[in-house]
């Protein structure tokens, strides 16, 4: 189960540095949907790297999570919370991108 928090979080940190690094606009919900006006509107930059931010932020707590996992008389329970924490972290997150950046 730790393996598994490890490769996610490494995936996670990955794809976070991936978008700011490369600005894929794309990977934004809704970015490719918008017309060539709408576009202008949004700060390209500011989205990007809040999403960078989640990404690699939520990376993190999974490499936390695992870490207390291990080292924890209830490994189960730690994994499940760590998990958790990230998929709101992960939502939150997107939700915030889509409302504050609109």
């Amino acid at each position: 189960m730790y393996i598994i928090n490890f490769i996610v979080s490494i995936i996670a940190i990955i794809i976070g540095i991936n978008i700011r690094r490369n600005k894929r606009n794309y990977l934004i919900i809704g970015y490719n949907k918008l017309d060539e006006k709408e576009r202008q509107l949004y700060n390209e930059g500011k989205p990007l790297t809040t999403a960078s931010n989640i990404f690699i932020i939520s990376g993190i707590l999974l490499i936390i999570g695992g870490i207390l996992a291990m080292r924890s008389p209830v490994p189960n329970y730690l994994t499940i919370v760590s998990w958790g924490v990230f998929i709101l972290f992960i939502f939150g997150g997107t939700l915030y991108i889509n409302a504050e950046y609109r």
